[in-house]
């Protein structure tokens, strides 16, 4: 639907702002929420008054808010991409046939299943690999315990960074010329 509004114009310039989105990093996201968290704000005074559960709880939803509001270009951007093969007549029948709203969502929801599951399955290896949010939220996941625990050891064979960083570099340089190709 996103890319198929009234005009094509309009569809272009609704894609472009639907991109847009995605390069905002996911922690700029989570740290925009975080600001009506702050001392002086209604939630923030609220929350310095409540239980530790409900300041954690509110964290919580900070963060999956944030990620939600990062990561939704994709599913929609999917979506609209299986929508767009769904032939205008499909629309037409089902006006023909009197189908109430719920009926046509149900028909186009089928008919884009594709681009429903190929989104999800998108924004689910995204969301799962935006560690730095998570980091920020102070939630433990298995890939930060795992990641610190191994700078941990790391740190403990080796004290000196300098070397660390020298051992790094036949890794750092090949996968840096990749990124830049």
């Amino acid at each position: 639907y996103l890319a198929g509004v009234s005009s094509a114009r309009k569809g272009r310039i609704a894609t472009a702002l639907t991109i847009g989105v995605l390069c905002v990093p996911p922690y700029i996201s989570y740290w925009i929420w975080g600001l009506i968290r702050l001392p002086g704000s209604p939630l923030g005074d609220y929350l310095a008054q409540s239980s530790p559960f409900m300041h954690h709880f509110a964290g919580v939803v900070q963060l999956w808010w944030g990620l939600t509001m990062w990561v939704w270009p994709i599913p929609a951007l999917t979506i609209a991409a299986a929508l767009g093969r769904i032939p205008r007549s499909r629309s037409d029948l089902l006006t023909l046939d009197a189908a109430g709203r719920i009926r046509k969502l149900i028909v186009f929801l089928r008919e884009a299943q594709s681009g429903v599951l190929l989104g999800f399955f998108l924004a689910f290896l995204a969301v799962i690999s935006a560690a730095i949010v998570f980091d920020l939220a102070s939630t433990s996941t298995t890939g930060l315990t795992t990641y610190s625990e191994m700078l941990r050891r790391l740190h403990a064979e080796v004290p000196d960074n300098t070397a660390i960083l020298f051992a790094s570099f036949p890794f750092t340089v090949p996968m840096l010329l990749l990124a830049l190709l």
